[in-house]
């Protein structure tokens, strides 16, 4: 089949164009959760699991965007989960509220990750995560937000172990 000179010229276009994009592929942050049903406490109950986890999911993407060079790509299995805190029943609501002492209730998350490019891999690793000083350091921009203690924690290991492998 023959084309048009101009739809020959459009097509030749928007294939250099697509070559171009695929080059410039935004990193990518893949999150999974092993035996989570296990995890020390991710929620008090199944929706509350299943909602923070999804928040959980989404804060490693989004710090992904941010810290990630294009095309780096970040695989992170959470092995553990126990949020900072412990659930007790209480005294005047008929329901658990999460109750942060600043004792041994500190956040605590077991992550295996791989970081790779398309030529490669360049980093793998198993770590513990964990911030014994939670309530010591202010929260400033996640004090609003749902798992802000897990989320600063998680956002300093991220920092702090992936912004060296990418040139800004």
């Amino acid at each position: 089949m023959r084309c048009a000179p101009f739809t020959a010229a459009l097509l030749a276009s928007f294939t250099m164009g697509c070559g171009a994009a695929l080059a410039q592929v935004p990193p990518a942050v893949d999150v999974s959760f092993l035996n989570a049903a296990r995890f020390s406490d991710a929620g008090e109950t199944p929706r509350d699991v299943e909602r923070n986890l999804a928040a959980l999911t989404q804060h490693l993407q989004h710090l992904g965007t941010r810290w990630l060079a294009p095309g780096q790509h970040l695989s992170v299995e959470i092995t553990e989960l126990d949020l900072a805190g412990r659930v007790l029943p209480s005294p005047r609501l008929p329901r658990l509220v999460r109750v942060l002492n600043g004792g041994a209730d500190w956040p605590r998350i077991g992550v295996r990750y791989v970081l790779a490019t398309p030529a490669g891999e360049i980093a793998r690793g198993e770590e513990s995560l964990d911030d014994k000083n939670y309530l010591v350091n202010p929260l400033a921009s996640s004090a609003d937000q749902p798992l802000g203690y897990e989320r600063r924690l998680l956002t300093r290991w991220f920092r702090d172990r992936f912004d060296a492998a990418v040139s800004h």
